[in-house]
């Protein structure tokens, strides 16, 4: 028995979001791991594909019984994703408060249920088979069709409402990550940049298929809905590689925000005077940012103050971060490196390595944003001049 390729792009996604939710909850099978949500994240898409393959292979009376499954895994995809962005941005683990995000995906579901339950046989096939909506019909008639609108209502509203959040808490977390690390290696987070370009196209592909409907998708041509499916896979298995290989920030102080800033008695302290001219000698005598992983925690302890002050006292007077800050000194390393005739020999990558950076691209960034060249065109300069 030959199988065609629309079947194969039809089976692709189940396949793939199934494969991916198998491995990460068996990584992840604790809610407080961000892989968690991840895995619950790819099950919901599994639900989803699966539910819609009776209508495909003209299986009516199947995709009727499993529509609400459809209704309920395309309703908790959003708030899924946000939650496991909120996971690693905040380490915040699954409360019971957080049900109330899925009350809308049960309600629709709910509906649709009922709804079968209500609608006369005569109609039944119809609506099996996308048939036009039966306005001259009984309301019960009409329910299936009401519901389904009120789905790809929820969810453009969840869309919207989620990536919103999401986006804000990234933002956040970004801002954050560059204010207490001087350079990230081994938890760089490639799932940020990731996102932004995935999340939005996946978004969006997904409301297009679903408002455009099982019935109008059928009637679309081959290629293109082989091309579409092929692409939501290829999509959720690049999403769960990132989110199964990726390394999450363990470090509980950096999750800690405010707590130094008072007193024991809960009072805001006061900078202390001289800390800027403090931090000026630590870095050009003892060249702290020579290390690749320096955290604002280290200057703070070798400074005798809190990394609060720190950030603070790097705010208004650098206005930058601490990252800026410790990789402008890198970059003055770097181009006094470029110019020593030891070093003429060496890499651009090896000159990064030993300035303090731990990632070539920050360095060419940092590089780029102190001097406006990049290394390569810095050290032809210096050569040819």
């Amino acid at each position: 028995m030959s199988i065609s390729l629309k079947t194969i792009a039809l089976l692709a996604p189940s396949f793939v979001t199934l494969f991916w939710a198998v491995i990460l909850f068996i990584r992840n099978h604790s809610p407080r791991n961000p892989g968690f949500y991840i895995a619950s994240l790819m099950l919901a898409f599994f639900f989803v594909f699966s539910s819609i393959l009776p209508f495909y292979t003209g299986n009516t009376r199947y995709y009727l019984l499993l529509e609400p499954v459809f209704f309920l895994g395309v309703c908790t995809i959003f708030p899924l994703t946000w939650l496991y962005v909120r996971s690693v941005t905040r380490r915040i683990v699954f409360r019971p408060k957080d049900l109330l995000h899925f009350f809308p995906a049960a309600g629709v579901s709910v509906f649709a249920l009922s709804s079968r339950t209500l609608i006369p046989d005569m109609y039944m096939h119809d609506y099996g088979t996308g048939e036009a909506y039966p306005s001259g019909g009984e309301f019960s008639a009409q329910l299936p069709y009401l519901v389904n609108y009120l789905s790809k209502v929820v969810v453009a509203l969840q869309v919207l409402y989620y990536f919103l959040r999401s986006r804000r808490l990234i933002r956040q977390h970004r801002a954050k990550v560059d204010n207490y690390f001087s350079g990230l290696k081994n938890y760089y987070f490639n799932w940020i940049r990731i996102f932004h370009i995935v999340y939005p196209g996946a978004s969006l592909l997904g409301l297009f298929l679903l408002l455009k409907g099982n019935k109008n998708l059928e009637s679309t041509p081959g290629p293109v809905l082989v091309l579409l499916f092929l692409l939501l896979s290829g999509i959720f298995f690049v999403i769960a590689y990132i989110a199964n290989h990726q390394r999450y920030i363990e470090n509980g102080e950096f999750y800690r925000t405010g707590a130094d800033e008072q007193d024991g008695n809960g009072h805001h302290i006061h900078v202390p005077e001289g800390l800027k001219k403090s931090l000026e000698r630590l870095f050009e005598a003892q060249r702290p940012y020579l290390q690749h992983d320096l955290k604002i925690t280290d200057v703070a302890s070798s400074l005798g103050t809190n990394r609060t002050y720190i950030s603070r006292v790097i705010h208004e007077h650098y206005g930058t971060n601490f990252s800026g800050f410790v990789n402008a000194f890198r970059v003055k390393e770097a181009t006094q490196l470029f110019g020593q005739e030891a070093f003429r020999n060496y890499t651009t990558k090896s000159i990064a390595d030993a300035a303090g950076f731990n990632n070539y691209n920050s360095f060419t960034a940092a590089f780029r944003r102190e001097t406006g060249m990049t290394p390569g065109q810095y050290r032809e300069k210096m050569q040819q001049g």
